[in-house]
């Protein structure tokens, strides 16, 4: 669950782009081990926001990025995204919650 959370965070913190790929890569590889969670109501809701603010065709080409990130890019760019959050948490918090009530 602790990638949905940093999902949560690039999305709410005006990473889109990021939050998309990290979904892609989270996604293909959840689906390796044969884990999928495609129901969760919080990653639909998130997956909805992400491709109204970027559109079809951003999100796809983020979502296709994501799909070819390295493991280690992927962490690198979670990391980033953790890292932003932290150097502004009252902003990530605010956001994060509007998000997640809707």
């Amino acid at each position: 669950m602790r990638s949905i959370s940093v999902l949560l965070i690039a999305g709410s913190t005006c990473r889109s782009e990021a939050a998309v790929q990290l979904l892609a890569f989270t996604s293909a590889h959840v689906r390796t081990f044969g884990y999928v969670n495609d129901v969760d109501p919080g990653l639909q809701a998130m997956t909805k926001t992400l491709r109204d603010e970027l559109g079809d065709a951003g999100f796809e080409t983020a979502y296709n990025l994501g799909l070819q990130l390295p493991l280690d890019q992927a962490v690198a760019l979670a990391l980033d995204v953790l890292d932003r959050a932290e150097s502004s948490p009252s902003e990530a918090a605010i956001s994060t919650s509007s998000t997640v009530s809707g």
